[in-house]
């Protein structure tokens, strides 16, 4: 691991981990559990090993190949979740060495993050303060962008009020 300018691990970053992959783009009847290589940070990212994962809606229609735009399969999906950074790539400066360790709430562009480990670029992980879960920050670039996006279009409508309901 000579090309990680830190490694966080007391123990060696494993090889292989656990991974839900997609096979192809039919739903939830084309996700595995597999075994697959652990990634390794390249330029400018960070490895964190996931602690919690999220399923939102941009999941699901991910999964159904209705999201917008499709990867490679198989791929592992789930664009939001939380962990701790164990490894930094080259050339992440400072954001980098202060992630180092850390708790954070990542999303990613590359390989979901329904697996154990994940590579995210490093302005993608956000740290998470110490009163804040895990789980909680498994959830928290999603939804808040989510709610961010709805006020906007109500306000582009001539809205004043939004409304939330939840069925349970």
């Amino acid at each position: 691991m000579s090309d990680l300018e830190t490694t966080m691990t007391p123990t060696p970053i494993p090889e292989q981990m656990a991974a839900v992959i997609l096979e192809s783009y039919d739903g939830a009847g084309a996700l595995r559990v597999v075994q697959r290589p652990v990634p390794r940070p390249g330029p400018r990212q960070v490895l964190v090993k996931v602690a919690a994962a999220s399923i939102n809606p941009s999941d699901l229609m991910f999964i159904l190949g209705q999201y917008g735009f499709k990867k490679p399969t198989p791929t592992v999906p789930g664009f939001e979740g939380s962990g701790t950074v164990i490894a930094v790539g080259g050339s992440t400066g400072l954001m980098g060495r202060y992630l180092a360790g850390k708790r954070v709430a990542c999303v990613t562009q590359q390989d979901g993050l329904w697996a154990e480990y994940a590579t995210t670029t490093v302005n993608y992980a956000l740290p998470l303060d110490d009163a804040v879960s895990l789980e909680q920050g498994a959830m928290s670039v999603v939804n808040p962008l989510t709610a961010v996006a709805l006020i906007d279009l109500a306000k582009k409508a001539g809205q004043q009020t939004v409304i939330v309901t939840i069925q349970v």
